[in-house]
């Protein structure tokens, strides 16, 4: 705070009054105002403890802040505030779905299925939940099948037509929601193009869609035969076109030499 080139401190005296020190004058017995946090601006109301307070019941009067302040007509004064905002953050509860029960312990894993020469359990209500075709296989037609009676039927499954890895991967997207973590590009493609036939046959459309992008951002000289029999077998028309396109494209440019 200043004026014409001068600045001045103002200060908050023990009686809850105020003073303004120039470069020269006394400061002790003063309570200085520089670099507390929540300080109580007040000038009528005695109050010792000026620190313990994060606001202002009452604030001071113009005239006297203009008294103290203004000496002379080419006075003038800055006031700056200094705003601190203090939120905890709520502790986030770890999110455990249906994958944990996939990782973690084989709890409550009532189907076993035997896929060449691997095994896996899984939740036959899950698999139920989440395709018709499971809910058929492990309930019976419509799953109107007594959950006791199928329980004994359907306890431990063969799964031929498809290899091991494609079927974990299956029961990951099961449970997850999500296609399964593949590093190598050509792992990939493998992987979703496995996974598109098992998602055509256990009519999951989630997945379906998932191994579209997935082969769809792959498709070049290499891929795109293979790539476009699967869709063309599987029924997924925007895959199928997104081969066509490529072919065209490849025979255009052909065409041009």
């Amino acid at each position: 705070m200043g004026g014409a080139g001068r600045w001045r401190r103002l200060r908050a005296t023990e009686d809850g009054g105020w003073t303004v020190l120039g470069g020269g004058e006394d400061a002790s017995g003063v309570k200085d105002f520089s670099g507390w946090r929540g300080v109580s601006i007040r000038s009528s109301e005695r109050r010792k403890d000026l620190t313990a307070s994060w606001g202002a019941c009452k604030f001071i009067r113009i005239t006297e802040l203009e008294s103290l302040l203004l000496k002379r007509d080419d006075d003038y004064f800055r006031i700056r505030c200094d705003v601190a905002i203090i939120r905890e953050a709520p502790q986030e509860q770890p999110r455990l779905g249906l994958g944990y029960l996939l990782a973690g312990q084989p709890v409550g894993r009532d189907v076993t299925f035997e896929v060449g020469r691997e095994v896996f359990t899984a939740h036959r209500c899950v698999l139920a939940a989440r395709s018709t075709v499971f809910l058929a296989d492990l309930f019976g037609p419509g799953g109107k099948q007594h959950q006791n009676d199928a329980a004994d039927a359907a306890s431990r499954v063969r799964i031929d037509g498809m290899g091991a890895r494609v079927f974990e991967a299956l029961l990951h997207f099961v449970y997850t929601d999500s296609f399964p973590k593949v590093d190598d590009d050509g792992d990939r493609v493998a992987m979703a193009q496995g996974l598109l036939a098992a998602a055509d046959r256990y009519k999951l459309e989630g997945l379906k869609s998932v191994c579209g992008d997935v082969l769809g951002g792959y498709i070049n000289a290499t891929t795109v035969v293979t790539t476009l029999q699967l869709a063309h077998k599987h029924g997924y028309h925007n895959l199928k076109e997104a081969c066509v396109k490529f072919l065209k494209d490849v025979l255009g440019k052909v065409g041009q030499v």
